[in-house]
């Protein structure tokens, strides 16, 4: 389920696609849920808009191979 807060994030990068804040938020909402294949995407798209975003690329780097963990 998404939440609150998560929708308006969603909302405000589908009202304007190049919004890098946006998606910073969302990736470290998916980081800390550990929904590491939603946070890599989302770290992707960051990089797309942002290539020199070094933070960012550490954190891709830091989550690649981790599986996420599904919720029982």
């Amino acid at each position: 389920t998404v939440s609150e807060e998560e929708k308006k994030y969603i909302d405000a990068i589908a009202n304007n696609p190049k919004d890098v804040e946006s998606y910073r938020v969302l990736c470290d909402m998916y980081l800390n849920r550990q929904s590491y294949s939603d946070a890599r995407a989302c770290f992707r798209q960051v990089l797309k808009l942002d290539p020199s975003d070094e933070e960012t690329q550490a954190k891709l780097e830091s989550i690649k191979g981790l599986r996420s963990t599904k919720k029982k």
